[in-house]
């Protein structure tokens, strides 16, 4: 990546976010720009070099900004983006014989959905209901059904983490414009709406891990220059430091497992060389880390540290470490209990859940979700998602990406589901067949 192409995407980014802060109407056609433009990029080039990979990757970049300025017209634009992109991709370059295991895990959802038709009425709230549940699982189950055994190359790679890069600009942008850090005032050990961009901490501190992660990766793969080196690293910093401000852990503690995940990776595939630049670079960041750490500490009154340690704004131990999370997990295995074959059916676990726990409120389990509307299936259905990726990174274990990828996947969803296309897509990315060498190819995207 040319220092010119990056810093006009940077200055891109953050006009979006500015524009996102002073005037959110304008940017109700940017979804249609990414369909249109996205689409057109896949079929100009036919799909020849992963295109498919590199616009998705934007979409999953750019949903949750989209999101916290409110500028879309279907709330999950982003799944369905995926989709159709993902369907063009199949269009141009087919799919492996082996990914036909997730058309049965897609199948293997329909009997849940009888279950809600049959047994409630069919009303349009529980249509809505159905579609929200299962447009996860089918963002997923596509997504990884194009990716399986599907090669990439690493300068492809490359592209692939520059697409989920940029557009998580705009939301760091974005959390500094709708909350600059001088201005931050902490009260309690909450997650903090303010430092969120006035949106939900949970979604913005994931992307904000992942972008962390993005550029730390730019940083140690793909950084051409000390120019490069450099702003690589602040960026990934200031993404981490804003993630620690939000008090939602997840993103956070996601990010640091991946960063360490791709170390040891490349450190037990690599060279002499390549494991002493690792120790090199896992020392800088881990000292960097401490002190970026440090400095939020400092900054919050001490209040980040309650917080990473369960306690509230006067140092008592909470009652609950996960903000009660754990409750709803227990409220959904208590339905799976109860309806151990099929489940409570698609759709059903938020109402059924009510009943047992007085309140209305969202799962954060994509895993305890699965099994109270699915049942025995739901259980089928996360040991293949589980261990698929396992089996092919133990079988090519230089797909140094797989594990990392994996990590955000695993983390996401048992903190925030499948609320965003993000670990839909991250999980495909798993089962691809990576190749360290560099893809000989004349075609160039804005360099």
């Amino acid at each position: 990546m040319e220092n010119s192409y990056f810093l006009r995407n940077v200055g891109f980014h953050f006009i979006l976010a500015l524009v996102g802060w002073l005037f959110k109407p304008i940017l109700y056609v940017y979804p249609f720009v990414i369909l249109l433009y996205g689409s057109y990029f896949i079929f100009k080039y036919k799909n020849r070099n992963n295109e498919t990979l590199i616009a998705c990757a934007y979409v999953v970049g750019i949903e949750v900004f989209i999101r916290m300025t409110e500028t879309y017209l279907l709330y999950e634009s982003g799944k369905y983006l995926v989709i159709w992109f993902v369907l063009l991709g199949i269009y141009f370059r087919g799919f492996s014989s082996k990914s036909l295991v997730y058309v049965l895990l897609l199948i293997l959802l329909v009997p849940s959905i009888l279950v809600a038709v049959n047994n409630y009425n069919f009303d349009l709230n529980v249509r809505k209901s159905i579609i929200f549940s299962l447009l996860g699982p089918v963002t997923l189950f596509i997504s990884a059904f194009y990716c399986l055994n599907r090669t990439v190359f690493l300068d492809e790679m490359e592209k692939i983490i520059q697409a989920f890069a940029l557009p998580l600009l705009s939301v760091l942008f974005y959390v500094f414009l709708y909350t600059p850090s001088n201005v931050i005032l902490f009260q309690n050990t909450d997650s903090n709406h303010d430092t969120s961009g006035g949106f939900g901490p949970n979604q913005v501190a994931t992307a904000l891990g992942l972008g962390g992660y993005a550029f730390f990766v730019l940083f140690l793969f793909f950084s051409k220059n000390f120019f490069q080196k450099t702003i690589f690293s602040i960026f990934s910093s200031f993404f981490l430091y804003r993630a620690l401000i939000t008090f939602s852990r997840g993103g956070l503690i996601t990010a640091v497992l991946m960063i360490v995940a791709i170390l040891l990776c490349t450190y037990f595939v690599g060279n002499y060389k390549i494991k002493f630049k690792i120790k090199m670079v896992a020392v800088f960041a881990l000292v960097f880390g401490f002190f970026v750490f440090s400095l939020s500490v400092y900054q919050t009154n001490e209040l980040l540290l309650k917080r990473y340690t369960g306690k509230d704004a006067i140092g008592r131990k909470k009652a609950s470490m996960t903000s009660g999370r754990e409750d709803i997990a227990a409220a959904e295995l208590k339905l799976f209990y109860d309806n151990p074959i099929f489940g409570v059916g698609v759709g059903r676990n938020e109402v059924e859940k009510e009943a047992i726990l007085g309140i209305s409120i969202s799962t954060h389990n994509e895993i305890t979700r699965m099994l109270a509307e699915h049942g025995f299936i739901g259980i089928f259905i996360f040991l293949v998602l589980f261990f698929n990726p396992l089996l092919i990174f133990f079988s090519n274990k230089i797909n140094i990406f797989c594990i990392p990828f994996f990590i955000f996947w695993f983390m996401t969803i048992n903190h925030a589901a499948l609320r965003i296309a993000a670990p839909c897509f991250v999980y495909a990315l798993t089962l691809i067949n990576f190749k360290m060498e560099k893809k000989s190819s004349l075609i160039q995207y804005g360099e």
